[in-house]
């Protein structure tokens, strides 16, 4: 299928693993690992971002970053590279939030609120 195409598809996948991850993680890892061995997903950003955004609530940010080197040296993702470079910035630098759209958004937030 065209890459277009397949990120439909994808986001149906990330999707229903977002829905597990609010009831059961170990679902969620498993739609995850279902998507990794299909191995044609690797080449969208959002595959390696939401994966990486689930390791980090899963297991916290060392696999996060685990996971985005992953997909940073596959060499098969075919757009969105920046946004796997900036979550990699913003976890290693404490300000990630917790979620892949965080990605995007951790280079223009350069204000930290105290309490």
């Amino acid at each position: 299928a065209p890459h277009e195409t397949q990120g439909y598809y994808l986001r149906l996948y990330l999707g229903l693993a977002r829905q597990q991850m609010a009831s059961n993680m170990d679902d969620a890892r498993d739609t995850f690992k279902y998507l990794k061995s299909e191995g044609f997903w690797q080449k969208h950003a959002m595959f390696w971002s939401e994966w990486a955004a689930f390791g980090y609530r899963y297991k916290g940010p060392e696999k996060a970053l685990k996971i985005l080197e992953k997909g940073i040296e596959s060499g098969e993702v075919a757009e969105g590279l920046g946004v796997l470079h900036d979550m990699k910035a913003s976890i290693a630098g404490g300000v990630f939030g917790g979620g892949a759209h965080d990605a995007s958004a951790a280079g223009n937030d350069t204000q930290t609120q105290t309490q």
